[in-house]
């Protein structure tokens, strides 16, 4: 029998009761052979707690198992049970309250949250019975919906409500959900994370809920549906401290927040609003919404504790060593301290350490110095004790506030600025937990330390109002020199914390206006003195920060700037030169992710760009080890090998490479397909296998390079592959046909039609039993590969599901989709478990660690997201910034040239001062299209139309800056034209549709669909006739008359069309594609007139020049992946000259429509630039460039940030 098996046992003897947590590690560790002493060790209680612990144990099971139990003897007594239960006995049946006997109760799920394991409760029986009446009463009586538990610090709340929630857990509950507010989350966070729980456990999407009433009313609908308990603990932390009882804090001055009154809204609707479930809240004080809905009709209750009970009390003491002679004395005691537990824990240390474990001693010396450590609060106890530390056990006791949560030894070791303080710290953490003020939890890293909260918030307390007086004084001291009051490289929910409960409480605290505090930190930062090796200068950078100061020109030369966090901040011309930036935390230059891939070992993480970079990573720190530029576009998939010594990479320019991980040097290139999408490496270490757009999958020999077998037989592209075992290959395509073939031989062993779209990703099980697919039909399946039947099909997403993987045990599987959101899912009943929000955009691609505790996401926001499974808590983000060009246009006079790209916004430039002078908002992602049109109501008035994934069509009034309109019936846009003589705008989109909006009636016009099956990358109108050109994923380019319905296909290229244009006179048009080639038309006959090769990458611009006397011939101008533009003699098709002032890939060009200017030509590059180029000289006129995030840093000899780092600094404009 297995301690699990004894356990699954007794949950059926002891029904409704159940074994505490500490009980039950008794029961396992004795299972385990441990002795009491080991068992002290590995909990951190006393050796003869857990002793009597074990004791009261043994007489239980006695009881229950009708054998004697000791420790020596328990498993042979479960043996001895065990064999029994082979004889047939009746069974009797356990009722529980306010269930009736036909009933079947239902299995209770319970999200603990952050509640804490509560060893060694005493008392409370009352209390518990109580509170369990008023909730599940035993007659008639009206539930009680909303129930506070109220009472000072460390009386027991949070204990109580644990206990109090492991008994509800057994009436019928079906879920059990616990969260803490002690970081003072806004109430939107909360709402959003309750919703999620409840749409996850009833397998729902987002029902779109918009602002705190519309979420309030979604959760009380799920309140109504299911009996639940939500724990809502702490939630004096959103109660405005130094005010009346029960008022809420205000908003943030600093953040810009909104303040925590809308709480007062929820809890009003919970006591208000008819449902069947509880919400239980704990707090110091009583939230004046309670106390104004308590009344006769018994839904809304508050209980207050008072202090436990003296024989409760007495126990507490004795099991910490503390002895009395005189039994009289343990009420004395219990009365001096009001028989708060917190307190008399502090006392027994204090018994202990000064008056050897004698009470009456103790007593003796407080009653002859007239009561000096009697209290009223708790706050009184802990100044006292705070008095009686040493100085370093303070600074252990301040850095354990600003980590606000359970952390190891090594991290305080870190955050110490003295070595020799750190040799001392183990003895120090000992000390402290011998006085009680600080927690401590095991882990599988070993002891981890904390506090609890009312010791938090006393010392943050204190560590806030000593930073203010330094401030004010402008005198700098220990505070701001030995502690971070923001730790840049925590986890990104407790740097939040720490932003909104340290840093922002120091700017409201410290009375000086927003202005004034800027100033103040700004001089102060001129006094510091250089090289000096404390915390001073990051914690003033981060107050300004805080505060949205202006930081251009703040010079912190010779500094040490540790943990400042300056991912989001432009730094403009700041000075870092010969500072150390240890620690410190800034912003990488990041394309749109498409891929990522950790090593075996979880130590590195490779991700893939839009840019073609290939970055790597080290996941424990989020720091960049080496940027690759390794293609010159999209990289689809980075993938290590089983031995973590090389990467494979693979882009849309027909090349897979294979990298050393250790150097950066490419080992090996293969190019045979047209185009890749994912690649997978065998187990063996020695073969690769690729899916292509050219409907084939390849195996290659990776010493030689040698393709060595051809997959034949998809129908169309291949997206997704995946290797089974070592004998087998899954392949997925954009039809939604899934294959499985025979590594070896070639053979196809079966086929199906898996999903109605495209198969974006597939993960194997661990075992190979099975497989999973995920689509853009927003639903995963799961496949039996043996016989390829679907076993399983998870719907809930709201919106293409582009990646997914199972977890190393083969239990959980995730899926992240274009609806920004990650879910997590039972493998087994296909039932989504939980919701990660976090992303903006796409989430594209995803990975589990080999421990299957985190998974790392990469999404087109720019972000990797590093995500706790347990918790559902983003720990780390690594935040790309670049504002790369992909569209660009000119306006009708000529005179401004538009751009827009990765940067969010368009901003429009006028090129006589060449200042930009308007900014508009864009896109989530990118902005893929621009066109300018005149207003058809005024004549000087222009209107500036954006397309963009994941967004509406937007028409800006440029004159006024105003969003004109929004075209919103689908939200896929790729390229938008504007047709001035038909008043018509073209669309098209992800979904191979193209559609007309007629902008004299602002309506749509036109839906056209089967030109093309998968996105569309070109449109254009024809500058006199009804006729519009299209080209997208496929090889052709279509001719379309929107008037007749007449449609022609131009077939000749051998790849996608990235590219269309007409010629001035309409005769010709012109495309470009991803073979590397454009070619001239004729618009009458459909005939190619004239191919031009010489660009090495893809053609994604096409202009014809407009006709000027010295041109020589009609002039077409093409821009290219290999970052060059190439002007050609239309008639010879010759090159006439090349334009190289770009460095990485021209995405747009477009000549100006002025006829005084028409050999001006505008492109847009990936490098982040636009440029204005003479055609008649191959001058670049001018180069439009925003300032970037960090335009002007200065890093020269700065230290902390590695070479890669450097790098990346100085693409976002920092000076080396």
């Amino acid at each position: 029998m297995t301690p699990d098996e004894a356990l699954e046992i007794l949950d059926g003897l002891l029904k409704p009761k159940i074994l505490t947590q500490i009980q039950e590690f008794v029961l396992r560790q004795t299972w385990a052979g441990d002795s009491y002493a080991a068992m002290a060790d590995r909990s951190g209680y006393d050796e003869d707690y857990i002793k009597e612990v074990g004791s009261r144990l043994w007489k239980l099971l006695s009881q229950v198992l009708g054998v004697k139990v000791t420790k020596n003897t328990l498993t042979s007594a479960f043996g001895q049970y065990g064999r029994g239960l082979a004889e047939p006995t009746a069974t009797p049946i356990v009722v529980n309250r306010s269930i009736s006997p036909n009933q079947q109760q239902p299995a209770t799920q319970i999200d603990w949250g952050e509640a804490m394991e509560v060893f060694g409760f005493q008392g409370r029986e009352l209390e518990l019975q109580q509170l369990q009446d008023w909730i599940v009463p035993i007659n008639d009586d009206v539930p009680s919906r909303l129930v506070a538990i109220l009472g000072m610090g460390g009386i027991g709340k949070t204990a109580l409500t644990v206990k109090l929630v492991e008994r509800l857990q057994h009436n019928g509950y079906e879920h059990i959900i616990w969260r803490s507010l002690r970081n003072a989350p806004p109430l939107t966070n909360i709402l959003a994370d309750l919703l999620q729980f409840f749409r996850d456990r009833q397998q729902q999407s987002d029902r779109g809920a918009k602002g705190v009433s519309a979420q309030i009313a979604e959760l009380i609908q799920y309140l109504r549906q299911s009996r639940c308990v939500v724990v809502l603990d702490n939630a004096e932390s959103i109660l405005q401290g130094k005010e009346r009882a029960g008022i809420y804090r205000s908003r943030s001055v600093s953040s810009g927040e909104t303040g925590y009154e809308e709480y007062g809204e929820l809890l009003r609707q919970l006591g208000e609003i008819r449902h069947q479930s509880c919400v239980i809240l704990t707090s110091r004080e009583k939230p004046r919404d309670i106390a104004l809905l308590e009344g006769e009709n018994n839904v809304v209750r508050s209980l207050a504790l008072t202090g436990i009970d003296d024989r409760s009390a007495q126990t507490i003491m004795e099991q910490r060593g503390i002895s009395a002679t005189n039994p009289n004395r343990w009420q004395d005691l219990s009365r001096n301290y009001a028989g708060n537990p917190l307190a008399l824990k502090m006392v027994s240390a204090m018994t202990i350490e000064l008056f050897g474990g004698s009470l009456e001693q103790f007593l003796a010396q407080i009653e002859t110095e007239n009561s000096s450590l009697l209290f009223d609060d708790i706050r009184d106890l802990l100044q006292q004790q705070f008095n009686r530390l040493s100085e370093l056990e303070r600074q252990v006791m301040y850095w354990l506030a600003i980590e606000r949560e359970f952390v190891p030894l090594t991290e305080i070791q870190q955050d110490l600025t003295s070595a020799r303080d750190r040799q001392h710290l183990p003895d120090i953490l000992r000390s402290l937990s011998r006085r009680s003020l600080i927690e401590t939890a095991t882990s599988t890293q070993g002891m981890n330390f904390s506090q609890q909260p009312v010791v938090m918030e006393y010392v943050t307390e204190r560590l806030i109002n000593n930073v203010c007086q330094e401030i004010r004084e402008d005198k700098i001291g220990k505070y701001l020199q030995n502690y971070a009051l923001l730790k840049a490289t925590a986890k990104d929910y407790i740097r939040q914390t720490q932003a909104r409960s340290i840093v922002d409480e120091i700017i409201n605290r410290v009375s000086l206006s927003k202005t004034q505090l800027a100033a103040r930190l700004r001089a102060i930062i001129v006094t510091l003195p250089r090289q000096q090796r404390d915390y001073v200068a990051g914690n003033l950078l981060n107050l300004l920060v805080r505060l949205g100061a202006d930081l251009s020109e703040l010079d912190l030369s010779d500094l040490c700037v540790w943990q400042a966090y300056l991912k989001e901040t432009n730094l403009h011309r700041v000075n870092f030169t010969n500072t150390d930036l240890d620690r410190s935390v800034f912003a990488d230059r990041l394309g749109s992710l498409l891929s990522i891939g950790l090593s075996p070992d979880d130590r590195v993480l490779a991700t893939g760009d839009t840019n073609g970079n290939v970055n790597l990573w080290q996941l424990a720190t989020g720091q960049l080890l080496r940027q690759i530029k390794a293609h010159n576009n999209l990289v689809w998939s980075s993938i290590f090998s089983p031995d973590g010594s090389s990467l494979a990479t693979s882009s849309e320019e027909s090349i897979v490479k294979l990298w050393d991980v250790a150097t950066g040097e490419c080992r090996h290139i293969l190019m045979e397909h047209t185009a890749f999408f994912q690649i997978a490496i065998h187990p063996n270490n020695r073969h690769l296998v690729t899916g292509s757009d050219d409907r084939t999958a390849k195996l290659w020999d990776l010493a030689t390079g040698e393709c060595l077998r051809t997959f034949v037989g998809h129908p169309a592209q291949i997206k997704s592959i995946e290797i089974v075992g070592t004998d087998r290959l899954i392949t997925g395509g954009v039809d939604g046909t899934l294959k499985l073939w025979e590594l070896e031989t070639g053979v196809c062993l079966w086929t199906q039609a898996a999903h109605l779209e495209e198969i974006n990703s597939i993960a194997t099980h661990p075992h190979d039993r099975s497989i999973v697919t995920a689509s853009s039909d927003r639903t995963l399946k799961i496949w039996d590969l043996a016989t390829g039947n679907c076993l399983q099909t998870c719907s809930g997403h709201r919106d293409r599901i582009l990646t997914c993987a199972i977890d190393p045990a083969g239990t959980l599987l995730i899926s992240g989709a274009t609806d920004s959101t990650i879910k997590l899912w039972d493998l087994a009943t296909g039932t989504c478990l939980k919701t990660l929000t976090g992303h903006t955009a796409w989430v594209t691609s995803i990975a589990w660690t080999s421990d299957g505790q985190t998974i790392v996401s990469g999404s087109m926001d720019r972000t990797i997201r590093v995500w706790q499974i347990s918790t559902g808590q983003c720990i780390r983000t690594i935040q790309g910034h670049g504002n790369m060009v992909r569209a660009i246009a000119w306006n009708t006079a000529g005179d401004k040239v538009a751009g827009g790209g990765s940067g969010h916004t368009i901003g429009i430039w006028d090129l006589a001062t060449a200042t930009c002078l308007q900014t508009f908002w864009g896109s989530k992602i990118w902005i893929w299209s621009l066109a300018f049109l005149r207003h058809t109501d005024n004549a000087t008035s222009e209107i500036l139309a954006a397309a963009s994934f994941e967004e509406d069509i937007r028409l800006w009034n440029t004159e006024t800056g105003t969003l004109k309109a929004a075209i919103t019936d689908d939200r896929w846009n790729t390229v938008v034209t504007v047709d001035r003589a038909y008043q018509l705008i073209a669309i098209g989109g992800y979904t191979g549709k193209v559609r007309l909006w007629d902008l004299k009636t602002d309506r749509l016009l036109q839906t056209i669909e089967g030109l093309h099956s998968g996105i569309i990358w070109a449109i254009a109108f024809h500058p006199q006739a009804p006729l519009l050109a299209t080209g997208g994923m496929e090889n052709y380019v279509h001719l379309w008359d929107f008037q007749t319905q007449a449609c022609r296909k131009l077939l000749g290229h051998d790849r996608r069309i990235e590219s269309v244009a007409f010629s001035a006179d309409g005769r010709s048009i012109a495309s470009g594609s991803a073979d590397g080639t454009a070619k001239v038309w004729c618009v009458d006959t459909g005939a190619c007139l004239m191919t031009f090769r010489g660009h090495r990458d893809c053609v994604y611009g096409v202009a014809f020049a407009p006709d000027f006397n010295d041109a020589g011939g009609a002039i077409l101008a093409t821009g290219s992946g290999d970052s060059t533009i190439k002007l050609w003699n239309v008639a010879t098709g010759n090159c006439t000259m090349t334009l190289t002032a770009h460095t990485d890939i021209v995405s747009s060009i477009a000549f100006c429509p002025n006829p005084a200017t028409p050999y001006l030509l505008a492109s847009g590059s990936y490098d982040e630039t636009m440029k204005i180029w003479d055609i008649r000289t191959g001058d670049c006129l001018q180069t439009l460039r925003p300032d970037r995030l960090y335009e002007g840093m200065k890093i020269s000899g700065a230290k902390g940030l590695t070479t890669a780092q450097k790098m990346a600094l100085e693409l976002l404009g920092a000076i080396g």
